[in-house]
């Protein structure tokens, strides 16, 4: 039997061979349900497109399964809405450029023969000038714009925002300036954003009752589209526009485009001007007495560092005071001399704090200042001459005599209503400091914006040459609302001249913003 077993061993094998290779053929279908063969590519329709479009590719040895083909135009993948062994349909990627289109099937690539042409879309927004661009919370200094990109185009957004402009009617980030101009930086848009796609900035540090031009942005690789333009117009500031007695305009307020106060005019047509430097100092007051053509009374001040630093007192063209202003490393007043042809008065602080007066008054005696806790509560003429003050918790003066040859000749007494209040605070300005508000243009260069210390009854009283003691009162009932003043009753008497007591009432109109 041993001569036979090899003849048994080879036909065992042959037969092992022929089982495992039944019924198979070179047309059997691959794992993943492509074709063992290469894909080809035969065509692509349209040759030319943007993104987002679709693109039907024809050819071989594509999968039917979905996920198992990858097209590919450039080096950017594509997404795939269809496919079969034959026929492939794609989107156009974003953010590619013409070349090539590849595909991917069972693990093997082929390109097409020529280039897929990018036809670039740009970024496009919604609505027109009129319309593009909704303003909301607009104030005196802010403003919200919300606009919408339509469609974002071949491609992707990575900034957007909105640029507006005080000095440019067509805004540009190209020459932005930061002096008249703002803009919003969002970032790209996000992940599967839909479109539309809104979106929203907040303008702010603008100009009271000024008008801006506002686009919206959006940047791309390919550069920056803006969309339509639009205004936007803040509100008025809240203004103290006239006083008033009954229906008589006693006093009228009128404002510059900066809305700064320009002129002031009474009831007896006398005006007061204000002039105003680049940086906004006012530079120049002026007092003009009706029907004349030149000033009676003239203020000029002027600036260093941002700080006033000295004023020029002229009355009929002739100056009558001058006042200097000295101030430490800090920005504190350190020193204000006062001179005149007569006079020389210099003012010592110390952090602002007042600590001393020198007052000389050339050949004659010098006058004798007595300084407590910053106030002067005392002022010696010599010879028995002398005034003393008091003063509340707020600084005010509530008591103020009057001394001859060692008798007290007159005095008077304040109350006051201590509510802050912004009617009376006709102009706020840079640059000032509290003690230095009563140097220029009286109550009219108010600083900060508040006065809280209107006198509510001022109680005068003094003996005339019969030596009979003369009362004079004045009261003042002031009536606010929202911190501001709206209207006072007042009334004044004097016991000199047995005359009936006068009243009246003083109200307050206001423009703009008044919340």
């Amino acid at each position: 039997m041993k001569p036979y077993k090899p003849f048994f061993q080879s036909l065992y094998f042959l037969l092992a061979v022929t089982l495992l290779n039944c019924g198979k053929t070179k047309d059997d279908p691959a794992p993943g349900g492509g074709t063992a063969a290469n894909p080809t590519i035969t065509t692509f329709s349209p040759s030319s497109g943007s993104a987002g479009d679709r693109v039907l590719i024809t050819g071989t040895g594509f999968s039917a399964t979905l996920g198992s083909n990858k097209v590919k135009f450039g080096s950017t993948e594509a997404l795939l809405d269809s496919a079969s062994a034959t026929r492939l349909v794609v989107r156009v990627p974003k953010d590619i450029v013409s070349g090539k289109i590849s595909v991917e099937a069972g693990g093997k690539t082929v390109a097409s023969a020529t280039d897929f042409t990018v036809q670039q879309k740009p970024v496009s927004f919604v609505g027109t000038a009129a319309t593009a661009n909704t303003a909301s919370g607009v104030t005196v200094s802010e403003a919200r714009i919300t606009s919408s990109i339509d469609k974002e185009g071949s491609n992707s957004v990575i900034q957007h925002g909105h640029i507006w402009s005080l000095s440019r009617a067509e805004p540009t980030l190209e020459g932005f300036n930061a002096t008249t101009e703002g803009k919003t930086e969002l970032g790209p848009l996000p992940a599967g954003a839909a479109f539309p796609f809104k979106f929203e900035s907040g303008l702010k540090g603008l100009l009271p009752s000024t008008s801006y031009k506002v686009r919206a942005y959006a940047t791309t690789a390919q550069g920056t589209v803006y969309g339509p333009i639009s205004s936007v117009v803040t509100l008025l500031p809240c203004q103290l526009k006239s006083i008033n007695i009954g229906n008589t305009t006693e006093l009228q307020i009128e404002y510059d485009n900066s809305q700064r106060i320009s002129r002031m005019i009474n009831s007896h047509g006398n005006t007061v001007r204000y002039t105003y430097n680049a940086e906004g100092y006012v530079t120049k007051y002026e007092f003009t007495f009706a029907g004349s053509n030149n000033p009676f009374n003239v203020e000029t001040y002027t600036y260093s560092e941002g700080r006033l630093s000295g004023i020029e007192v002229k009355t009929n063209g002739s100056t009558t005071r001058s006042n200097t202003y000295t101030y430490d490393a800090q920005g504190g007043v350190v020193k204000k001399t006062e001179t005149a042809a007569t006079y020389r008065i210099e003012y010592t602080y110390d952090q602002g704090v007042l600590t001393g007066v020198v007052h000389t008054r050339g050949a004659n005696s010098p006058v004798l200042y007595t300084v407590t806790n910053g106030k002067v509560v005392k002022i010696d003429y010599g010879n028995g001459n002398y005034n003393t003050y008091a003063y509340n918790a707020e600084g005010s003066s509530t008591k103020s005599e009057r001394f001859t040859d060692g008798k007290r000749t007159s005095w008077t007494d304040a109350k006051y209503d201590n509510t802050p209040n912004y009617g009376l605070a006709l102009l706020a300005r840079k640059g000032w400091l509290p003690e230095q508000v009563a140097d220029g243009g009286g109550p009219n260069l108010i600083t900060g914006g508040t006065q809280p210390t209107n006198y509510t009854e001022l109680i005068s009283q003094s003996y005339d040459g019969g030596g009979n003691l003369v009362v004079r009162t004045s009261r003042k009932k002031y009536t606010y609302e929202k911190n501001r003043v709206m209207k006072y009753d007042y009334s004044y008497s004097n016991t000199a001249d047995n005359s009936q007591d006068e009243a009246s009432t003083y109200t307050f109109v206001y423009q703009g913003e008044c919340k």
